[in-house]
């Protein structure tokens, strides 16, 4: 009896170690998506951003009671409270494109047990290579955006003044024109850059959402899974030793810890799309949405499907996502229609709904207000891609979304 009473001791630990280390990739992955949304947002300053940024570093390291941070870039430099000299630290460096550098720094106050990178874990140096990339992409959109800014004043102003010039002489217009041309070839080029920035940050954050998803899948699910095995191995012998209520109480937590993995796994990155192909995904998805919203989501499909290229792939499921998203939020329909239309060149998706609609004018509100990103992002992607996006709707009678990326070189696209 004592042996088994060990065993059990033994299994209770394991159990315990499941749980603490997923608990740290929840606070790592939480970190990393809290400072994805900090980033987006455009009108803060750069140092409020960095302070944001910095704050979320001690919650997300193993232990946070002794952690403090500094980000620095340039003569920019933001901290944590108390930040001090420490035992050991974790560094990872940046460097923008315009050639300035920065760290991100983590700092232990007092010294812990060894571990991958001194006392720090192998999943920390990945989620401070993944903030220091991060942090990197949004200081280069925010310089390309000055940048483009400065170019726009200056155009203003070189048109002002070239106008009054336009009195005096046919040269002075001649020269006017050849400037703007010019300036008008810079502004395309540094739009074409941010477009760039705005497509690589994107794929960052999939590749991201994909290895932590693979991550939870490949080594803590199947853990969780033996363990399951292991742990019901035991029930029998338990019941004559007085724990069978102990075991199934380990049973019940350990099937709720797998359910919420495999759903955070699956909301991270789902397996059916990249596995299966657009068509299984969005079947994953219409169930999703009617077993989390009531959300009936009906789905056609025209022409022969092939396999799409991952971007492409991602940027269809997030944006169909999204726009069932805003289904849900503001048409108050209960129900949602997904059209596919495979063309020997292109894919041509539209969503639709019978909702409360809106109106033309708003139409172009929401696509250019700030809080309306989620739908900014998908046309900006879309267009990226080389496609077009266009929505229609009228008030009470509902909204339809239509998408067409090229899918084949630049051959003819054909909507639907």
């Amino acid at each position: 009896m004592m042996a088994e009473s060990g065993e059990s001791v033994n299994k209770g630990s394991v159990t315990d170690n499941v749980l603490w280390k997923l608990q740290e990739r929840v606070k790592e992955l939480t970190a990393l998506h809290q400072a994805a949304n900090i980033l987006q947002v455009d009108k803060q300053k750069a140092e409020t951003a960095l302070q944001k940024i910095v704050d979320l570093l001690p919650p997300a390291w193993q232990y946070p009671e002794i952690t403090v941070a500094r980000i620095t870039f340039g003569r920019l430099m933001v901290v944590t409270p108390y930040f001090a000299p420490g035992h050991s630290s974790q560094t990872a460096s940046f460097k923008t494109t315009s050639g300035r550098e920065g760290c991100i720094e983590v700092r232990y106050l007092e010294a812990r047990p060894k571990s991958d990178e001194g006392p720090f874990l192998i999943e920390e140096r990945s989620l401070i290579n993944s903030l220091a990339q991060l942090v990197q992409t949004y200081l280069d959109r925010r310089i390309y955006r000055l940048a483009l800014k400065k170019a726009n004043q200056r155009l203003e102003k070189q048109v002002r003044k070239r106008t009054r010039q336009l009195q005096k002489a046919n040269e002075s217009l001649k020269i006017e024109i050849a400037e703007r041309r010019r300036a008008e070839r810079k502004i395309r080029s540094y739009k074409e850059d941010l477009q760039s920035l705005i497509s690589e940050l994107a794929r960052t954050e999939e590749r991201e959402r994909r290895t932590i998803a693979e991550d939870l899948h490949d080594h803590l699910g199947q853990a969780l899974a033996v363990l399951q095995m292991k742990v019901l191995d035991l029930h029998g012998e338990a019941i004559f030793y007085g724990l069978e209520a102990r075991v199934d109480e380990l049973t019940k937590l350990l099937k709720k810890i797998i359910h919420y993995t495999r759903n955070l796994t699956a909301e991270i990155c789902p397996p059916v799309l990249y596995e299966l192909g657009l068509s299984p995904g969005l079947e994953w998805l219409a169930e999703r949405f009617f077993e989390k919203h009531s959300l009936r989501v009906t789905i056609k499909e025209e022409g022969q499907s092939v396999k799409l290229p991952d971007e492409i792939l991602s940027v269809f499921f997030k944006a169909i996502r999204e726009l069932l998203t805003n289904v849900v939020k503001h048409a108050d329909s209960g129900t949602a229609t997904i059209h596919l239309k495979w063309n020997p060149t292109s894919l041509a998706l539209r969503v639709s709904d019978s909702g409360r609609g809106f109106s033309q004018f708003s139409i172009k509100k929401r696509l250019i207000r700030e809080n309306c990103f989620g739908i900014f992002n998908i046309k900006e992607r879309v267009r990226f891609l080389g496609g077009q996006m266009s929505v229609d709707s009228n008030p009470g009678q509902g909204t339809v979304v239509r998408l067409i990326v090229p899918i084949q070189g630049k051959g003819n696209t054909h909507g639907i």
